[in-house]
């Protein structure tokens, strides 16, 4: 029988797989995740806007980021 696992259960075997990594390790995963995270984005602009060009869509992704960037500042 597989054990199901809570959310709490899974942050903590996250943060016990990075505490077993090093810096570089680290900091690659971070920049893998934005890669990932980015594409995500791409797919779904893409979908909204299909007749958008690849620099049309980077362009809303810089926007968004741009935007995302500005609230964390006010906060």
């Amino acid at each position: 029988m597989v054990k199901k696992l809570s959310i709490d259960d899974l942050r903590r075997e996250s943060l016990d797989d990075a505490s077993r990594m090093s810096f570089a390790q680290r900091f690659l995963a971070g920049a893998e995740l934005f890669d990932y995270a980015c594409e995500i984005a791409r797919g779904s602009i893409r979908q909204q806007n299909p007749d958008w060009d690849p620099a049309r869509v980077d362009d809303e992704i810089r926007r968004r980021m741009d935007i995302a960037s500005r609230l964390r500042g006010r906060v």
